[in-house]
């Protein structure tokens, strides 16, 4: 047991991070958790756009797609990243677990929600400390804390996919391919066909390994750098749109709005009108002493 979570405790990623413009991401075997530091942010999550308030949480399952923009200047999180194997000692095997919260005024004031916030805290400030304890406190904490999610945070365990059913190193070819060629037309057929696999097997296989079809898989990669071309680019909708692999630019706006909430021209809008002139940090990330983190890690780790 000690050396699983010493190994689970060597893979955790904390940090602050600016929220700003969209940042589309998902992490195949990571679980990620937000809390929300200061400011206003919408979370496109599940098809489903959340709005979080200071101190409201948001946990993303690994293999989830998702994107945050901020509502106001000056919008910070905290993010915790740790593997999905650490819930291993709870469930049976070949099973897995899932969870579903997102808090709001009903809940973010709640115990769980309150202890979940104490321990992210402490993990981030031990995570940045090269004393003899950190390492102690720090693993320590992340038991509690995966404890703490699995007792109160209502998971769902279902089926474990094999990974088996295609060679990792052929998967990796085949999600390479689509990074590169996002832009251009792609097929289940021709994917298929050039790694020489049944159409039916190589969609079954795809969604298991990685979690979602494989079309999802790309329009994922698709709108990753849409969002990026919205953001940084002068470039007009329509030629983002055929840019980035999509028929048309009405099947873009329709896919854009069904999954953030907003129409891609929205978002442009709203990115050039948020300015940040207070920000006095360059860069996507905020360090632990940085006044605003400071002050909101010793307020949840003195409140409980």
């Amino acid at each position: 047991m000690s050396e699983c979570r010493d190994n689970n405790v060597k893979e955790l990623k904390c940090y602050v991070q600016k929220v700003t413009s969209y940042d589309y991401s998902w992490h195949e075997d990571m679980f990620e958790i937000d809390v929300l530091l200061a400011g206003q942010a919408d979370y496109s999550y599940r098809h489903t756009v959340f709005h979080l308030e200071p101190d409201d949480i948001i946990i993303i399952n690994p293999g989830d797609g998702y994107a945050s923009i901020a509502c106001q200047p000056g919008t910070i999180a905290l993010v915790l990243h740790f593997p999905r194997q650490v819930f291993r000692d709870f469930i049976p095997e070949g099973m897995k677990c899932d969870f579903y919260f997102v808090s709001d005024e009903t809940n973010r004031n709640a115990s769980s929600c309150r202890e979940l916030r104490w321990l992210i805290a402490r993990i981030a400030l031990a995570s940045t400390e090269h004393s003899a304890a950190s390492g102690a406190v720090l693993s320590g904490a992340f038991d509690l804390l995966r404890s703490l999610l699995f007792e109160r945070f209502d998971p769902v365990v279902a089926s474990r996919f094999s990974k088996t059913d295609i060679d990792q190193t052929i998967m990796k070819r085949i999600i390479n391919d689509m990074s590169a060629h996002y832009g251009e037309k792609i097929t289940l057929e021709g994917i298929a066909g050039k790694y020489g696999y049944n159409r039916t097997y190589l969609s079954s296989a795809f969604k298991k390994a990685i979690g979602v079809g494989l079309y999802d898989y790309l329009t994922m990669i698709r709108f990753r750098h849409a969002i990026q071309q919205l953001a940084g680019t002068d470039k007009t909708l329509t030629a983002i749109s055929y840019d980035c692999g999509f028929p048309e630019p009405k099947t873009f706006n329709r896919m854009f709005r069904d999954n953030f909430g907003i129409l891609p021209a929205e978002y442009r809008e709203r990115i050039r009108n948020m300015t940040d002139t207070e920000d006095t940090e360059s860069g996507p990330y905020l360090t632990v002493t940085h006044p605003g983190t400071a002050a909101k890690l010793r307020e949840y780790i003195s409140l409980l």
